[in-house]
């Protein structure tokens, strides 16, 4: 299902957190940042330790920029450099996605991934402006939330436009569009944890239980997940199952 994280200029984050990150979400991945008006995106890295030192090399360099990191587990289009977030919707605007963009399965099966098609498809045709522009806004944040989607648009003034950001949580002053591999990084939370004989985690978020998601290894409230016989399966997933026989057969 992929993870963004936003780290804005102040913030820290570890190699730690970053390698547990990819390790979930390991078809590749990238980043992009903001400096000085101008709008960069370096991506296509396939190994954590090319992206690490790219990533770190580029920190040091601009260390009064927000960025933007992107990894991948593809549900969609080939693994491959193309298919790599983020994407360029134009020069001044990048673009990042977690979910699934189900509305993209109208167009032909292609190599290309939900969120390549859904860059090119449409964001690209939308009027120059529509990040700052309230009608778009709603939509995008309407969109995102029926897709169980999250969206990470950067400016090239550095601003950080989230949809859907109440889906993810803030840790360490960083936003995790997903919190099962921030979870699992024992820096960042103490976890109580419980198991059943399908070795179901159950995780203390602020007092509240999140269950984990035995397909896509996503934690979310108990409220958001589908159960049987001790399974949990977000929802996302399951609407994935339901389309799938061989794969619902999996699940349960």
């Amino acid at each position: 299902m992929c993870v963004i994280i936003y780290k804005p200029s102040k913030a820290n984050i570890t190699k730690e957190v970053l390698r547990d990150c990819w390790a979930d979400n390991p078809d590749s991945g990238g980043f992009m940042l903001a400096d000085n008006g101008k709008l960069s995106i370096v991506k296509g890295f396939m190994a954590f330790k090319k992206f690490y030192k790219q990533y770190r090399k580029y920190e040091n360099k601009y260390p009064n920029s927000n960025f933007v990191i992107h990894f991948r587990i593809a549900t969609h289009g080939n693994i491959d450099n193309s298919n790599c977030h983020p994407f360029y919707v134009s020069k001044n605007i990048g673009f990042a996605h977690n979910g699934v963009l189900s509305c993209m399965d109208v167009l032909p099966k292609s190599d290309k991934s939900d969120t390549k098609l859904f860059c090119e498809e449409v964001l690209k045709k939308l009027p120059s402006g529509f990040l700052n522009k309230k009608e778009y806004q709603i939509i995008l944040e309407s969109m995102a939330k029926n897709e169980y989607s999250k969206f990470a648009f950067l400016t090239n003034d550095g601003i950080c436009h989230i949809f859907n950001e109440s889906a993810g949580l803030w840790r360490n002053g960083c936003w995790f569009s997903n919190g099962y591999s921030v979870l699992h990084t024992t820096q960042q939370k103490q976890m109580d944890t419980a198991k059943t004989t399908y070795q179901r985690d159950i995780v203390s978020v602020d007092g509240e239980q999140w269950y984990e998601c035995l397909y896509c290894g996503d934690y979310l409230p108990e409220s958001e997940m589908a159960e049987e016989s001790g399974t949990y399966i977000c929802s996302v997933c399951l609407e994935e199952a339901e389309n799938d026989n061989r794969a619902y057969r999996r699940f349960w």
